[in-house]
């Protein structure tokens, strides 16, 4: 009886599991293409918004890429719609929790963020990526108390790849998930695309700034990605 019992449990357990990893495997489905931007769809776990992926092709180095990625107060600058960010805490160079906030259609108030950053390199197969996570409260709000006039956003997940295809060239793909809180699921998805279109499209602009590729040239990881190029010319 009590072995009859564990394997029941045990079939439940692994039951579960299946289905939660079936969950984050669901399929991408093309949607359209703006202009030199590839997009996909796919529903996600337990909500009504839908997460984006959008990826294109970007005439830069990877390191000028990250410097823009890395310059937080500059996300205004390309970042879909963003008025601010803001470092909060660094733990370390690859582990950065930030401020974003999102200007809304008036008379909307706009939706800010405490976003944990995490990058992953993977200099052997010629990669780099930045997972973003919105802290939910009130971890949200030991990092940031909540601003007058805005609308505290926790449900977030995004991350920035980056493939290097040549020295100047990387396919740059940019997932985003967005709950922007008080807003009905229908009216979000009219405009999901937008953010993350037009945030690669900003992405593009700032990487012909001579202010990145300077930074580019002071990376520390310099020395790895020529290491990659010089590995790939042996090959």
């Amino acid at each position: 009886m009590r072995r009859n019992f564990i394997a029941v449990l045990l079939l439940l357990v692994t039951t579960a599991l299946f289905s939660q990893t079936g969950q984050t495997e669901i399929a991408w489905k093309y949607w359209k293409t703006k202009k030199d931007v590839q997009l996909f769809k796919r529903s996600f776990p337990n909500s009504g918004i839908i997460e984006v992926k959008a990826v294109t092709i970007i005439d830069a180095a990877p390191e000028v890429i990250e410097a823009v990625i890395r310059d937080i107060p500059a996300y205004p600058e390309f970042m879909y719609e963003c008025i601010e960010g803001r470092e909060i805490k660094k733990f370390d160079d690859e582990n950065i929790i930030i401020l974003n906030v999102t200007k809304l259609p008036w008379p909307l108030e706009p939706r800010d963020v405490v976003v944990t950053t995490k990058v992953k390199k993977d200099f052997t197969n010629g990669r780099f990526e930045v997972a973003l996570v919105g802290l939910k409260s009130p971890e949200s709000e030991r990092y940031v108390s909540p601003i007058k006039g805005h609308v505290r956003m926790h449900e977030l997940t995004g991350t920035f790849q980056c493939e290097i295809l040549e020295r100047n060239k990387c396919r740059m793909t940019y997932v985003v998930h967005a709950d922007p809180s008080g807003l009905p699921a229908i009216v979000v998805n009219l405009f999901v695309d937008d953010n993350p279109y037009g945030t690669l499209q900003g992405l593009k602009k700032m990487v012909k700034l001579d202010k990145y590729v300077e930074l580019g040239k002071k990376s520390k990881y310099l020395e790895f990605i020529e290491k990659y190029f010089a590995s790939k010319k042996q090959s």
